[in-house]
């Protein structure tokens, strides 16, 4: 930083504000690859939760499994999606784009809950505290995943 004596304030040099927006894409990107590298290893505790959870509702309906096979097939999508972006050599557009349908996952995850949540109330068979106790572990795998 140097100084504009004309005016008294400080004036970045010019090849900084490069160097400062290249530090902070490196770091999201490593950030980025940190969470990749998170989802193939929690999706044995993503299974254990979903079977879990399902249990109370395949007790009380046959849409137990059904949801089960909805959830793990969107962890399995964002563990493919964590391997992909984890391949040598890919576009900062590509990476970017895994980026965003990796969040999206984790959305899509958190509202396949709302099902079996309306359903653990008025249910005699599903347990509402196996529900909630199911969510809370998902809620933290998934916090642990995303930021570590």
């Amino acid at each position: 930083m140097r100084t504009d004596s004309s005016f008294g304030h400080s004036v970045a040099a010019p090849g900084a504000a490069r160097t400062s927006a290249a530090s902070t894409a490196a770091s999201i990107g490593l950030q980025q690859q940190l969470a990749f590298l998170r989802e193939p290893i929690a999706f044995p505790g993503w299974l254990l939760i979903f079977l879990y959870a399902g249990v109370g509702a395949l007790r009380d309906s046959g849409g137990g499994w059904v949801w089960i096979g909805c959830a793990a097939a969107i962890a399995l999508a964002r563990v493919l999606i964590g391997l992909r972006g984890l391949a040598p050599r890919r576009s900062a557009r590509s990476i970017s784009v895994l980026g965003i349908l990796f969040v999206a996952s984790h959305i899509a995850q958190a509202a396949l809950w709302v099902p079996l949540l309306g359903a653990a109330p008025g249910s005699t068979a599903q347990s509402a505290v196996r529900t909630a106790t199911a969510l809370a572990a998902a809620m933290l795998l998934s916090a642990v995943s995303l930021r570590g």
